[in-house]
C-alpha cells in the first residue's frame, strides 16, 4: 500500500512509485567489508498472511480469483547514494 496506514491506497500496475522505509529507531553501523541484505516481498507468508496481489477490503474474504501472480521490480535512482555498494 502506498500513502500511509491511515490512508492506504493500492499501487498502480506498471507505475514507478517512491517508497520511503524508515529503519527502526536503533543505530545502524556496518563495518568495512560487511554486507547487508534488503528483501522486498509482497507478504509475510507463511508467518502472517498471504497477499492476493489485488486490493481486497478484507483479506479474510478473499476468494481464489483475487489471488494473482505478480512480479515486483525495484528501481535504483542514480541520484540516491548507496554507500559501499559500488566498492
Amino acid at each position: 500500500m502506498s500513502n500511509s496506514l491511515e490512508r492506504p491506497k493500492s499501487f498502480s500496475p506498471n507505475a514507478k512509485i517512491e517508497v520511503n522505509i524508515e529503519l527502526q529507531n536503533i543505530n545502524h553501523t556496518f563495518k568495512k567489508g560487511h554486507k547487508f541484505q534488503i528483501q522486498i516481498q509482497p507478504s509475510w507468508f507463511p508467518l502472517i498472511d498471504m497477499n492476493p496481489q489485488t486490493y481486497v477490503d478484507n483479506i479474510l474474504k478473499a476468494i481464489a480469483a483475487d489471488f494473482q501472480k505478480q512480479t515486483h521490480t525495484v528501481f535504483r535512482d542514480s541520484k540516491l547514494v548507496f554507500y559501499g555498494l559500488d566498492d
